[in-house]
């Protein structure tokens, strides 16, 4: 097992790489980061739509018009999101945000079910109450949660990246040693 996973350590490096060149994308320069992103969802959304709708003609299923709903609906997501990406980046803050509420809730109520239950059981409801909070956030300024969420992800990307690059690295000197 180790063998193999040190047989791919190149690839690990790479993704590591790649990964952190997209978090410094994303932190530096969040605008055309999320246009792509959104460029990339566009397309995938309408080749899955055309997909759906190829195998709904094509098959002879009992689900055939329900998958051909599905795929004119991704087509028709798609082709907004390309016609008016902003829209989609609003849409999908404001649903972040409203998961955010919701989550948040759960979490408090969860933590008032555990109270007797386990102990800091307070520290689930005080994530709850930050959840609370971003997504609010996310409500109230739904332009900078998007700049928020993007650096979010570009931190994130960034810290894979590295471990990608330190477990890669690391897996050579292993190969290394494997081979002698």
């Amino acid at each position: 097992m180790v063998k193999m996973l040190a047989s791919d350590s190149g690839s690990l490096v790479l993704r590591g790489a790649i990964a952190i060149l997209i978090g410094l994308a994303a932190i530096f320069f969040p605008g055309p980061t999320l246009a792509g992103l959104l460029g990339v969802f566009a397309a995938y959304a309408v080749i899955d739509g055309s997909l759906a709708v190829w195998g709904a003609v094509r098959g002879s299923a009992n689900h055939h018009l329900w998958l051909l709903l599905g795929g004119i609906a991704a087509i028709a997501v798609g082709l907004l999101t390309l016609i008016s990406p902003g829209t989609t980046a609003l849409v999908l803050v404001l649903w972040i945000g409203i998961m955010s509420i919701a989550r948040g809730a759960a979490e408090i109520g969860a933590a008032y079910t555990l109270r007797n239950a386990i102990r800091n059981a307070a520290l689930v409801g005080l994530l709850g109450v930050v959840s609370i909070i971003f997504g609010l956030y996310l409500i109230v300024a739904p332009g900078a949660g998007a700049l928020a969420l993007l650096w979010l992800i570009g931190i994130y990307a960034l810290f894979t990246g590295a471990m990608y690059l330190a477990v890669g690295f690391r897996l050579r000197t292993v190969t290394k040693a494997l081979a002698v």
